[in-house]
């Protein structure tokens, strides 16, 4: 079974029912998926493993946060919806429409949520994978997404993105966030993520995650607010892991979000975070 139809099965996600005869979710999906802390200055960003916890000290306790999925839990879903209603009205948008048409026809979604050490959500942000129900941004770029996919590109889209305007550090969150969906749209074989952001926001992805522009700003009904339409090549996303992942700390990674995404054992060990027991596709072919 694929990797990512299966995480949504056992997570419960999008519309996916688990049948009666699946396992429960395994606890340490039910707990924390990556952990990190805007005090440590020397420690790349990683996970809750005894190692590590060993390691720590109790100078970062208090700014210590956690990656965790919705799932199919109605408390965290809540818990996302509320923080997104708080940081779009702050902004003066509206919320309306997309949860309708994010459950419609059998949509796969991913919902992150970041959590403070008092157990409170600062961050958050949903990955929808592309299916008969299309996109969110289908409904004002319907050209430009049909044109990259008759040209064979499988798509994914980052939405309802909002982080605690109380929480200064936000580079990790947002990194932390996209780290997970690239881990889980890049091992089923998807090719580029998509987002529709503000126009002011549109610099921040570009400079700072390698989007480019692909659609013209026009009003979103969605949020009462213009939108610029942004797409991320997986390949390049790649490139830059490879080029500045875990060096964040090096003057020589700039501004690259991607300074925070984890490499080596780490993402390995992400993975199999995501779905333990299953490695993805792309790390299972390199071994013997």
């Amino acid at each position: 079974m694929k990797w990512i139809r299966r995480l949504g099965e056992t997570l419960g996600i999008g519309r996916q029912v688990a049948p009666a005869t699946t396992a429960p979710m395994p606890s340490d999906i039910q707990k924390t998926v990556m952990e990190f802390s805007v005090m440590d200055r020397t420690r790349p960003m990683s996970f809750e493993r005894p190692s590590l916890a060993a390691d720590h000290v109790s100078r970062v306790e208090r700014e210590r946060f956690k990656l965790r999925l919705a799932g199919s839990s109605p408390e965290r879903r809540r818990s996302a919806t509320v923080l997104v209603e708080k940081m779009y009205g702050w902004r003066g948008y509206k919320l309306s429409g997309d949860a309708t048409l994010a459950r419609k026809e059998g949509a796969l979604t991913i919902t992150g949520l970041v959590y403070g050490n008092d157990g409170l959500p600062v961050g958050t942000a949903t990955l929808r994978f592309d299916g008969p129900g299309g996109l969110l941004a289908d409904e004002l770029y319907p050209a430009e997404l049909d044109r990259l996919r008759r040209e064979g590109r499988r798509l994914v889209e980052y939405s309802r993105l909002a982080i605690d305007r109380g929480f200064v550090d936000s580079r990790k969150v947002v990194a932390a966030l996209m780290n997970v969906f690239y881990t889980c749209a890049k091992a089923e074989g998807f090719t580029d993520a998509i987002i529709e952001v503000n126009p002011r926001h549109v610099d921040y992805y570009v400079s700072r995650a390698n989007f480019v522009c692909i659609g013209e700003e026009r009003h979103c009904p969605r949020v009462n607010a213009p939108a610029v339409l942004l797409r991320l090549d997986y390949e390049v996303a790649a490139r830059q892991i490879e080029l500045y992942g875990g060096r964040k700390n090096d003057p020589a990674a700039g501004r690259s979000l991607y300074r925070y995404f984890l490499v080596g054992d780490d993402q390995e060990a992400l993975s199999g975070r995501l779905l333990p027991g299953e490695a993805p596709p792309q790390q299972r072919a390199g071994r013997p």
